[in-house]
């Protein structure tokens, strides 16, 4: 299990294997190789080299060792979730992923805007 930073370096979640959950520790999103997916099957954006891209390129997130984007923040102590993380249920279908361009810098958008599907204004 790894801890989710946002762009400020505050821990916002975790990654327990191909699972993405928020700090209530609720199931909030899923992982299909590098694509990102909402639990009713909505493309997200993609996990590559440790950051959490969106739909327009901009890295939303990090796990500790990511490499490869924008500059990371100083983060704070890894957390746990304290208690046990439910997988939650995976839907049938999914939006096929779209490409983007990386474009190397902080999302303007927080994290909770990241797993809502919300960009950059």
């Amino acid at each position: 299990m790894e801890t989710i930073y946002d762009s400020r370096g505050l821990a916002v979640g975790w990654l327990a294997g191909e699972f993405i959950y928020d700090r209530r520790r609720a199931g909030r999103a899923f992982l299909r190789g590098h694509v990102v997916y909402t639990l009713t099957g909505r493309h997200l954006g993609q996990f590559e080299d440790g950051y959490f891209w969106d739909m327009e390129g901009f890295a939303a997130g990090f796990i500790t060792g990511a490499i490869g984007g924008p500059p990371l923040p100083l983060h704070s102590l890894r957390i746990e979730p304290g208690g046990k993380l439910i997988p939650p249920p995976r839907p049938a279908a999914l939006e096929p992923p779209t490409r983007f361009v990386k474009r190397g810098c902080w999302s303007k958008a927080d994290w909770s805007d990241f797993l809502r599907g919300l960009l950059d204004a």
